[in-house]
């Protein structure tokens, strides 16, 4: 098997394990109906949420801060639960708070505005520093689609 396989199935197997043992260590089992099946991690409240746990499962001390935020559900109910708080696309981490954003809330503000008033996309690119299709994408909305 290719050193590139191994590596690969590896990885994914430390995943898996990491994500078992801040199961068992929420008690193992559906918080709302007690499944033990399709177990997932989720933020009690949304709201204060720093980031997602499944995206930086391998840093144990910024989960170990994040987890006493967290409950466990089993995937029927995690869904219910998005539904009934409106979570399903509010928590996640967008705009200026994720990690490596460039920009802020009032540099795509400001961008929109001198496009709308005539401002060249080719030279305001140059200017900040940025792509031309970041630039198009901020103005059509299809990123920074919240502000």
């Amino acid at each position: 098997m290719p050193r590139k396989a191994i590596s690969k199935e590896y990885w994914r197997e430390d995943y898996k394990r990491r994500k078992r043992k801040l199961i068992d260590k929420l008690g193992g089992k559906c918080n709302k109906c007690g499944s033990i099946n399709e177990l997932q991690i989720d933020h009690i409240n949304p709201k204060e949420k720093s980031f997602n746990i499944s995206a930086l499962i391998r840093s144990s001390r910024l989960v170990g801060q994040e987890i006493h935020k967290c409950q466990i559900l089993c995937f029927p109910c995690h869904k219910q639960k998005n539904k009934i708080d409106g979570s399903q696309n509010k928590n996640r981490v967008r705009g200026e708070k994720a990690n490596f954003s460039k920009l802020t809330n009032e540099m795509v503000i400001s961008i929109r505005a001198h496009v709308k008033n005539g401002f060249p996309i080719r030279k305001l690119a140059r200017e900040l520093k940025l792509d031309r299709g970041t630039i198009q994408a901020i103005i059509h909305r299809k990123t920074w689609t919240h502000i």
